[in-house]
């Protein structure tokens, strides 16, 4: 029989009930430990779990908001995007960050000043 999987958020939801719980009966340690290692999950999955707006997506992005809302359906298919209250939301990590050309530029620049041997 297949497991049913839970969304991390709810996993560690459900850590967080299972602390106060500990600590209710007078487990405050282990009610610490298992509230420092959920917080310490979610800190290093933040990247993958956190969700931006439409607009933070075509700033971080450049495309335009009219092909991120052809994605969104077939992202929302894929767990990828959400829909909360009218917005539509997209998976962070999904979003790849536009290349600045001027920062291109200079770090190309301070490559050759560096390879010619002179002070960057």
């Amino acid at each position: 029989m297949p497991v049913a999987t839970q969304s991390l958020e709810a996993v560690l939801a459900s850590w967080r009930a299972d602390a106060e719980v500990l600590a209710r009966y007078g487990c405050q340690g282990q009610a610490e430990m298992v509230l420092r290692l959920a917080a310490e999950i979610a800190a290093a999955a933040e990247p993958f779990t956190k969700r931006i707006s439409e607009t933070e997506a075509h700033l971080k992005s450049g495309w335009s908001v009219r092909w991120l809302r052809r994605w969104h359906a077939e992202a929302r298919a894929l767990g990828l995007a959400w829909e909360e209250g009218g917005r539509r939301l997209y998976l962070d990590v999904t979003i790849p960050q536009r290349t600045h050309r001027s920062a291109i530029e200079a770090e190309a620049r301070d490559a050759l000043l560096r390879a010619s041997g002179k002070e960057v």
